[in-house]
């Protein structure tokens, strides 16, 4: 399982914790730190209604360990990473679901295992993502949990995913597929 990347030149550069402090480069959106991650949110969500204040109480009640929360800010910065390709975006939701996860929140177990098993921005880890999922679905039998203990579990479907970050990869480097 080693397929890993993409990992842009900026990786790290912009991370500087899990509260959106700083989440994009200046070039990408301009403005103050919240601003720049707001921004983001809503050119990722178009249409989103969704203030500064509005936006900081999610950050908030994040770190007073509300589930809705966390999983807000874990999926949103994850998702907005991916799109951008920096993976300092998606280790700061790689964080909140850590976080979430160490709380013992199941649907917080399955995001981190569902990041692990796509191995975006690192090693797919099969085992972790696979644990994660069995202690999820320990916690919680929600159908959600249940499907994806399964398809996790499922030996094509590791291949899959193994296949599909590799050509992934290789698009990012301008190899042939």
């Amino acid at each position: 399982m080693k397929p890993q990347g993409p990992y842009p030149k900026s990786c790290g550069v912009n991370y500087k914790g899990p509260t959106g402090e700083q989440v994009l480069s200046k070039e990408l959106t301009g403005g103050n730190p919240d601003i720049r991650y707001l921004t983001a949110m809503q050119t990722f969500y178009p249409g989103m209604p969704i203030s500064r204040e509005q936006l900081l109480e999610v950050a908030h009640k994040a770190e007073q360990g509300d589930e809705g929360a966390i999983m807000a800010l874990g999926k949103t910065y994850y998702e907005i990473g991916h799109h951008y390709t920096n993976c300092s975006v998606v280790r700061t939701g790689q964080n909140w679901l850590k976080r979430g996860s160490d709380m013992n929140l199941p649907h917080a177990k399955v995001a981190l295992s569902q990041h692990y098993f796509s191995g975006i921005c690192g090693p797919i880890q099969l085992d972790k993502a696979l644990s994660l999922a069995r202690e999820a679905y320990a916690l919680d039998q929600h159908p959600i949990i249940k499907e994806w203990l399964e398809y996790a579990n499922d030996p094509a479907n590791q291949k899959l995913a193994v296949t599909q970050r590799e050509k992934e990869f290789r698009a990012y480097k301008g190899e042939p597929s």
